[in-house]
């Protein structure tokens, strides 16, 4: 070695062992942080006098959470009988369905039976009246293209 080689730039013979320099083995410093915890003490004279403790504290290592994304899910078909995300075959958006409720045939079979069964008085409307008794008629929200119809019976 010359006078101006220091011992990080001596690299190993191709027969021996493998030097590191020290470059290679820095690991990062840590860091400690310190605090005083202040607490009050009683003397056995009955006098309050402050206490300081110091605690080490190392700082925790950082976990990262990854979210998972959210699924969309897109009906097409029987859209159901409430409002749907779904794509317009008509102008190609991503809607959410308007839903309309038309009476169909379970109302007037549930009027029907009511009449049969007697109840002349007023009874035999509540299917007329009840979004579950009538068929469901999805709309583009953006477009109003009827996209599609489910119908109770």
């Amino acid at each position: 070695m010359d006078g101006n080689t220091t011992v990080n730039d001596v690299k190993a013979d191709p027969g021996g062992p493998p030097q590191a320099s020290s470059t290679d083995i820095q690991a990062p410093p840590q860091q400690v942080q310190y605090q005083v915890v202040q607490q009050d003490v009683m003397n056995p004279g009955g006098q309050m006098t402050q206490q300081g403790h110091v605690v080490q504290m190392t700082p925790q290592p950082v976990q990262m959470v990854q979210q998972q994304p959210i699924q969309v899910m897109i009906c097409s078909g029987d859209l159901g009988d409430v409002p749907t995300l779904t794509t317009c075959r008509n102008c190609g958006q991503r809607v959410e369905t308007r839903v309309v409720y038309q009476s169909g045939v379970l109302a007037w079979l549930i009027c029907g039976l009511c009449l049969l069964i007697g109840l002349w008085c007023g009874c035999c409307v509540i299917p007329f009246f009840m979004d579950r008794c009538k068929d469901a008629h999805h709309y583009c929200s953006k477009c109003n293209t009827n996209l599609s119809v489910h119908k109770r019976l």
